[in-house]
């Protein structure tokens, strides 16, 4: 098995040679969308499936609502550096647009709250050692994990999607 490492748009991938592509947390770090998939659609083969897993805001009218709030631009700007939170419905069309064939769409935003609250936890019982790398950085994590958990249901949801490439 060959292990590819690297950023997924610069990557130089064989076309048609991978049973299955799996982004987590990945697609809302690339700009463009419509090319994600379509590269994500290449290297697969017929019949190959593509797995996402992303945080997205609930809906267009909510990403408009809360785009350009406080919150959001911290964790775009002091977390992310880039992030680009979409609503499912982007998703959804950017895989169609690619040609994939969409198998399955599933909410995972209780899971996906648990989850953060563990890791909230986990800042907590290692802020010290996580302040060696930047001091505040312990803090500035547990901010944008509260703002996260305050959000799931009322501005973000999480899915998880699952595409075919059927041709």
């Amino acid at each position: 098995m060959r292990t590819y490492v690297a950023h997924f748009e610069q990557l130089e991938l064989p076309a048609r040679t991978f049973d299955a592509v799996t982004m987590l947390g990945s697609i809302v770090h690339m700009p463009d969308l419509d090319a994600a998939f379509t590269r994500a659609r290449r290297t697969l083969r017929r019949g190959g499936m593509l797995y996402v897993s992303e945080s997205c805001f609930r809906s267009a009218r909510a990403r408009t609502a809360f785009d350009d709030r406080t919150g959001t631009r911290f964790i775009r700007s002091d977390i992310f550096g880039f992030g680009e939170l979409r609503p499912l419905s982007e998703l959804v069309a950017g895989a169609e647009n690619a040609g994939f064939a969409i198998d399955s769409i599933d909410d995972l935003t209780d899971d996906y709250r648990r989850t953060i609250d563990d890791w909230i936890a986990n800042v907590d019982a290692a802020a010290e050692r996580i302040d060696t790398h930047r001091p505040g950085l312990a803090a500035q994590l547990r901010r944008y994990l509260e703002i996260a958990n305050a959000g799931w249901g009322y501005t973000t949801k999480h899915y998880a999607l699952t595409c075919r490439n059927a041709r």
